[in-house]
């Protein structure tokens, strides 16, 4: 699989690193992601996999467009690597927890399953 950054008309960059073998991810399917969030330097923030994956509905989710515009560009069982600016994850404020003000997000997605 190519491991090239593709930019998208939306403003963020991802790679596949493995293409699943599932059906292609839509608006509005509830999907079960695990996945771990770092900033551009490496910093691990949050991972959720195993029992902490996430269970979201794609599409819906306002304040992580840009990770939630890149699940429907994958296929249930991808992995992939989404670069995402701050206009299109946390913005101006961040999450006022562990991502800071302006943070540029990496999203280290490694499994989806649907639900």
């Amino acid at each position: 699989m190519c491991r090239f950054f593709e930019e998208t008309p939306g403003g963020f960059f991802y790679a596949v690193t493995k293409q699943g073998a599932g059906d292609k991810i839509n608006k509005n399917n509830i999907v079960q992601v695990e996945y771990q969030v770092e900033t551009l330097q490496g910093d691990t923030i949050y991972t959720f996999a195993g029992k902490t994956a996430k269970e979201l509905k794609v599409g819906t989710q306002a304040k992580e467009r840009g990770f939630d515009h890149a699940l429907s560009l994958l296929h249930a069982g991808s992995s992939a690597i989404v670069i995402v600016p701050s206009n299109l994850a946390y913005g101006v404020l961040g999450d006022r927890d562990q991502i800071p003000p302006r943070a540029t997000l990496i999203y280290r997605i490694h499994n989806i399953k649907f639900k």
